[in-house]
């Protein structure tokens, strides 16, 4: 590498060989200024070489068929013991792959660890007779295959969901498992712990057969990636039907025009664009649409009341991470909503009553400027995910929490801002029978103890951060899943004098 740089030759990678440089419409990027180097381009496509200005072309043929039974061998195992006959219909496997290093390793990864015969000779003979008219390309009718082998539609829509995030994208797991929690993807499960356990599962399901990438990011946060072709084939299976709108980190700067919100749209992703405003020309007739997800578009700071008026079936929408100062009227009549997340929403300060959204299950609120607690709280008997800020507040309101009975997870985020550290009763918290992660603050140790003193004694809480009594330095937001914080105790020095 130290000699590359003293010759100023670098080489630029921008996918492996068998990968696609796709065109989007903002266009072929400018060129760049590099002397004295050289820049290696891989593209699929002989049209997007062809707009380059390039010196030479080479076309990078299939691997050999040796080659790419090597290859696919390293995929199923090494370790992997093969009968003659298991053998032979693994060398048919491969050569139906075509010598595709992306098919060769997600068919290899799906048949890892089976040594059954007939679950061999059966794939053989699937992916034989797999053919789709609207996949010309034989990695994508390899990809499918792959997809349609799992054989279980959590998993299928698990994949799915990985492709509403933008390309390259590194997707941390929790998030994602959250958004299939949301959906009901997962379900059938007692408590938060065991839902958020089999998405765990999902995922490494998917990592173990290749189409999901595993990786680590910022310590202990475990992450996914997705292959830029299998999210381009997951995005053409999500548009079956126009059922998808997948932009997400497309660089937009408005939403899309009225003809592409089409009835049918059951899932749109617009995160991670720089959409500035929505305004009231906008008023899309989707009513089967369940998920919408407008986070992380910084700019957005106004979305016109229309925006939400014929979106009835909407059941999760994100709007974390946006500039909004306020929450149009008609999310009010989101009567399906199960999901409601506004996390950072900084300059956000109203929110509309929320007392027809009784089917809401998870809210995040936290990180807002919401200069009061949203009225008809009291009637979201169904919560189950609770996160906010104090909301100028200085005490949890009296009575609220015991008519949120459901609460697995109750978190008051007192981790600084405009806003004082908010308390809450310990004897509240107390009679939330289900509760499993818990973050809160109790004004003095009596509080504490009589969280103690009237909690189930069968609960078990799976995380918790509890802070007790009053705070003169900003304490560590990182702390550990289960921690006890003691601040000055006065009552409790009182009662040891």
């Amino acid at each position: 590498m130290k000699e590359l740089r003293k010759k100023q030759k670098w080489i630029l990678i921008l996918d492996n060989l068998w990968n696609t440089f796709e065109l989007h419409e903002v266009g072929i990027p400018e060129p760049v200024n590099l002397k004295g180097c050289k820049l290696i381009m891989t593209s699929r496509s002989k049209r997007v070489c062809q707009w380059m200005d390039r010196r030479r072309e080479i076309k990078v043929k299939p691997l050999l068929e040796n080659e790419a039974w090597y290859l696919f061998k390293e995929k199923v195992g090494r370790d992997i013991s093969l009968t003659p006959e298991v053998e032979r219909i693994a060398v048919d496997i491969a050569r139906e792959c075509a010598g595709l290093p992306l098919g060769i390793i997600t068919i290899a990864g799906s048949l890892r660890r089976v040594d059954d015969l007939h679950e061999w000779r059966n794939t053989l003979k699937k992916l034989k007779e797999s053919k789709y008219r609207d996949m010309e390309d034989k990695v994508f009718r390899l990809l499918r295959f792959s997809y349609d082998q799992l054989h279980d539609l959590a998993l299928q829509q698990c994949l799915l969901y990985c492709a509403l995030f933008p390309e390259d994208h590194e997707i941390v797991r929790e998030e994602l498992i959250d958004y299939l929690i949301d959906e009901g993807v997962i379900e059938r499960v007692e408590s938060r712990q065991e839902a958020i356990d089999e998405g765990h599962t999902m995922l490494s399901r998917l990592e173990s057969v290749c189409l999901l990438e595993g990786i680590k990011w910022y310590g202990d946060y475990r992450c996914v990636k997705m292959h830029d072709l299998i999210r381009d084939m997951a995005i053409q299976i999500l548009q079956e039907n126009s059922q998808g709108m997948v932009k997400a980190g497309a660089r937009l700067r408005e939403v899309p025009g009225a003809e592409e919100w089409t009835e049918n749209l059951t899932r749109v992703s617009l995160m991670r664009n720089h959409i500035k405003e929505i305004p009231s020309s906008h008023s899309p007739r989707c009513p089967s649409l369940s998920i919408l997800l407008l986070c992380r578009n910084s700019e957005l700071q106004f979305i016109a009341n229309s925006f939400f008026k014929q979106l009835h079936g909407l059941k999760v929408l994100d709007l974390s991470y946006t500039g909004i100062t306020k929450l149009p009227d008609s999310v009010s009549e989101l009567v399906s909503l199960t999901t409601l997340l506004l996390i950072d929403c900084k300059m956000l300060r109203h929110v509309p009553s929320l007392e027809k959204l009784r089917a809401l299950k998870r809210l995040d609120l936290s990180g807002t400027a919401l200069e009061k607690i949203p009225q008809g709280m009291e009637c979201l008997y169904n919560l189950k995910y609770l996160r906010m800020n104090g909301c100028g507040e200085k005490e949890f309101p009296s009575g609220l929490l015991p008519k949120l009975s459901h609460l697995q997870v109750f978190e008051l985020d007192n981790r600084g801002g405009q806003y004082a550290s908010i308390t809450v009763k310990g004897k509240e918290v107390a009679c939330l029978r289900k509760l499993e992660s818990l973050r809160c603050q109790f004004e003095g140790y009596s509080e504490y103890v009589e969280y103690l003193k009237s909690r189930d004694e069968t609960q078990s809480l799976s995380t918790y951060q509890i802070s007790v009594g009053h705070f003169t330095n900003s304490r560590d937001a990182r702390a550990r899943s289960k921690t006890i914080v003691l601040g000055d105790l006065g009552d409790f020095k009182d009662m040891f004098p």
